[in-house]
């Protein structure tokens, strides 16, 4: 897709570049390369703008890293989403652990990324306020450069079939976004957009 709208691409200018969506995480390195070379070729954005480059930590490697490090991406941002073990099993991630999401933080940190985010949602199947708090406060300890905070989108068939179940679950998801975000700020992290708080450190 990125060579067949190359002329497209590169008569453009682009202030940033992300690679989203996590599964990409799942490319060898080779493959990733080869993703990194025809972006460069391609898509040149701002000098000092951010190149992201969105993973699942359960699926990214130190050679990985490396090779993304090499094709001149900056930042990495993991789709955590929860700590929870009972609420990753219940929304079929319950190959992730805590241990995994450590270790790709510091890796990225090690490996010289200037921004690592992570990702968590408020409103999963399973999750409470508790539950929610937990995950939060176990990211925080992790010290990553930022967190972003977002909620479950419900689609709009469900809205169709159970408008009142649907009204009491975004009042519910609302409120316990509401408590992560001042959790966050409490914690040193700093408001940097919508529902996304940096470091203060």
């Amino acid at each position: 897709s990125i060579n067949h709208f190359s002329k497209v691409l590169q008569s453009a200018s682009f202030s940033s570049l992300t690679v989203g969506g996590g599964t990409q995480s799942l490319l060898e390195e080779e493959q990733i390369a080869c993703l990194g070379e025809a972006l460069a070729r391609n898509i040149r954005p701002h000098q000092e703008g951010e190149r992201t480059f969105e993973a699942n930590p359960s699926s990214i490697t130190l050679g990985k890293l490396a090779v993304l490090k090499k094709w001149g991406f900056n930042r990495i941002s993991y789709g955590v989403q929860s700590l929870e073990g009972k609420v990753l099993k219940l929304n079929g991630r319950g190959y992730q652990s805590l241990e995994s999401v450590e270790r790709a933080i510091q890796w990225a940190q090690e490996s010289g990324f200037e921004h690592v985010n992570v990702d968590l949602l408020a409103g999963l199947h399973g999750d409470d306020r508790e539950s929610m708090r937990r995950s939060l406060e176990g990211v925080v300890r992790l010290r990553p450069s930022s967190i972003c905070l977002d909620f479950l989108y419900v689609t709009s068939d469900y809205h169709a079939l159970f408008p009142t179940a649907l009204q009491r679950y975004r009042q519910r998801r609302r409120s316990h976004l509401n408590m992560m975000v001042r959790l966050a700020e409490s914690l040193g992290y700093e408001s940097h957009k919508v529902f996304n708080y940096e470091d203060r450190a």
